[in-house]
């Protein structure tokens, strides 16, 4: 479970455009390092996801990873993002803890692959953003509970 504690309750409006500032840059934190290690996975000739997600077209590069999948993780962002900003606590908690079952799956069965360091880091990485992004949710529903948003 996230830390539902105090460092997130607000008393004013400036105090909580504060804290949603601090989660914000690491929010953009965590998405630099998962773009990273994306790019280390490409370089590796892994594409990052579950094999069992969707094979891979006949006329595209195997060790590149699918357009398809990676504006799927796009628009997975951008849901994520418009739930954190509507305060949905519970929805990005069911999302991390699918994210967190398929990152342990990962690390249980990826082990001889030559990228695998590179691929658990990338799937914990979604798990972290998703954790910062259900930060700015508590601080958006404590903001709306306290009348400040």
């Amino acid at each position: 479970m996230v830390n539902h504690g105090n460092d997130l309750k607000v008393k004013t409006k400036k105090d909580a455009e504060e804290k949603k500032k601090l989660l914000e840059k690491e929010l953009a934190e965590v998405d630099e390092v998962m773009a990273e290690t994306m790019k280390s996975l490409v370089a590796q000739g892994a594409d990052g996801h579950d094999d069992d997600d969707e094979e891979h077209e006949e006329d595209e590069d195997p060790t590149a990873v699918p357009t398809s999948k990676l504006e799927a993780w796009e628009q997975r962002k951008k849901k994520y993002r418009s739930y954190a900003d509507k305060g949905k606590v519970e929805k990005l908690e069911k999302a991390r803890d699918k994210q967190k079952a398929k990152a342990i799956k990962a690390e249980e069965t990826k082990k001889d692959k030559p990228y695998y360091e590179a691929y658990v880091k990338y799937k914990y990485s979604k798990v972290d953003f998703t954790n910062s992004l259900i930060k700015v949710a508590i601080l958006v529903k404590n903001m709306k509970d306290a009348g400040l948003a």
